[in-house]
């Protein structure tokens, strides 16, 4: 994603994609002691260094050497190994494959290989199956993480071995528990030393930090990332990796890598060089967002709702939608962050009904927290959507959510502030007097570069979100829907 600007859903047949892979050369003393290659290989649950160096005929000292570890490093699964060799690797390398089904022979074209080219073919079979398997570590690494974490809040008390098994040299660390839940295929995210991020994030110095948040600036592998530091007893980083720890919307903010040290979990993160949308609407000094830039940000925080509503197993609800938890990348296209306090979802096997249920313990953000559930404490979709329909109305007034008043110190919600406006109906006097209340509410930075009634119709979609009453919200693949008509109108 990082190498190429296209985005998901513009990808067709024709397009041509940057996709970058590790690459190294011999070095000079490689080189002089007769290496000619080094060929990438992404390790496996049942590797370790031996039997890499094994499968390949390589010299074991020599790969220690290539990767900068000794006899006694832990390596561990989806590390890419560099394996040096004199002498190109070829179709022998060990391959466990099943039998395959009698099959008519496949006419011979430039894609297929032919008969006469059996090296080349078994060599892809052989890469296929190291991608299949490498799909299976990926599904291991969030086991390893959910099983850390259990680990981290519980201790030993409920074990009566330790929660990992001593590696032997240079063996793969592996789990004592009997099972593991993982739920979802993870499939690019990559483990990372801890002594990796430090130097990434300049010892995660002040400097690095942004705002006043746990997230700090770093560079990996030449590319500008973020790297957010989440405490041992904060359970929200099983949800952020359930969520973020697979393919994903493009629309929601990419996670890469895990590091878990200290009893804190490090994860690696996609990083949005323009920062929140709350400081382009209120403290970006001269720089304004347009008409335009503000209505792609909601088309593309929409789709991000209707992507966790509908499209993850199980469903999701973000729970802490705000401006500040809206990322905006270089082209300024808006990405979901920060789910922490994300809650799988249920669905009625009957009528496929998103269910509801109830919390005590209500957390969020005043002036994006839904009538019911600051009330009763009720979690659904339509928690977001109201969430939703608030920062619809950030985007048109450039306000903030919530206001407190220096005279008597009351709160005013945005959203409130909204309802005033009246009914977007029809009318006679009563229509012009609504029209003059609108552009008042709309934010004059914009100068009124805006067309009214697309505004209006923005305005009408925000105040129906934000509906009292949950019933009355529309789920968010109508208002994905509604948002795109008004985007096709720029």
């Amino acid at each position: 994603m990082a190498q190429n600007p296209v985005r998901d859903s513009d990808i067709h047949p024709g397009v041509a994609l940057t996709v970058p892979l590790r690459c190294a050369c011999p070095s000079a003393a490689q080189a002089a002691a007769g290496v000619r290659y080094l060929v990438t290989y992404v390790l496996d649950w049942d590797d370790n260094a031996f039997t890499v160096a094994q499968r390949f005929g390589a010299d074991y000292q020599a790969l220690l050497h290539a990767n900068g570890i000794t006899d006694d490093t832990t390596v561990y699964p989806f590390t890419t190994m560099l394996v040096p060799l004199k002498d190109p690797p070829t179709s022998q390398i060990p391959v466990v494959l099943p039998a395959p089904p009698a099959a008519p022979p496949a006419p011979a074209s430039d894609l297929v290989p032919t008969a006469s080219s059996s090296e080349s073919s078994r060599w892809w079979i052989t890469v296929g199956v190291g991608a299949g398997c490498s799909a299976l570590a990926l599904g291991a690494v969030l086991a390893l993480f959910l099983l850390w974490r259990r680990c981290c809040r519980h201790g030993d008390r409920n074990t009566k071995t330790a929660p990992w098994q001593a590696p032997a040299k240079g063996a793969l660390m592996w789990p004592t528990v009997e099972a593991v839940d993982v739920r979802e295929a993870v499939w690019s995210l990559t483990v990372h030393d801890y002594g990796d991020l430090e130097r990434a994030t300049s010892g995660f110095s002040e400097e690095q930090r942004l705002g006043n948040s746990s997230v700090y600036r770093a560079v990996i592998n030449g590319g500008a990332a973020a790297v957010k530091r989440v405490p041992g007893d904060d359970m929200g980083a099983e949800t952020e990796v359930s969520v973020l720890g697979r393919p994903n919307h493009s629309s929601l903010i990419c996670l890469s890598g895990l590091c878990m040290h200290g009893g804190n979990t490090y994860m690696v993160l996609e990083f949005a060089e323009n920062g929140a949308l709350s400081d382009w609407l209120r403290f970006n000094g001269g720089e304004v967002l347009g008409w335009s830039q503000r209505v792609q940000v909601a088309l593309d925080v929409a789709g991000g709702l209707n992507y966790l509503h509908n499209y993850t197993d199980p469903p999701y609800v973000h729970r802490n939608l705000k401006s500040s938890n809206i990322l905006l990348d270089a082209c300024f296209r808006a990405k979901l962050s920060n789910f922490g306090l994300a809650r799988a979802i249920t669905v009625d096997a009957d009528d496929d009904d998103i269910g509801l249920w109830m919390t005590r313990n209500v957390v969020g953000t005043q002036g994006y927290l839904a009538p019911e559930y600051l009330e009763h404490g009720l979690i659904g979709p339509q928690l977001d959507v109201f969430a939703f329909g608030v920062v619809l109305l950030e985007l048109l007034s450039g306000k903030e959510a919530a206001v407190a008043p220096d005279n008597d110190g009351k709160v005013v919600l945005l959203w409130e502030e909204a309802e005033g406006l009246g009914r977007l109906g029809d009318g006679d006097s009563a229509k012009d007097d609504l029209l003059d209340r609108v552009t008042a509410f709309i934010d004059g930075r914009l100068g009124g570069q805006y067309p009214l009634d697309v505004a209006v119709a923005m305005l009408a979609l925000a105040l129906r979100c934000v509906a009292r009453e949950p019933r009355a919200r529309p789920p968010m693949a109508k208002v994905l829907l509604s948002l795109s008509g008004m985007y096709s109108t720029i």
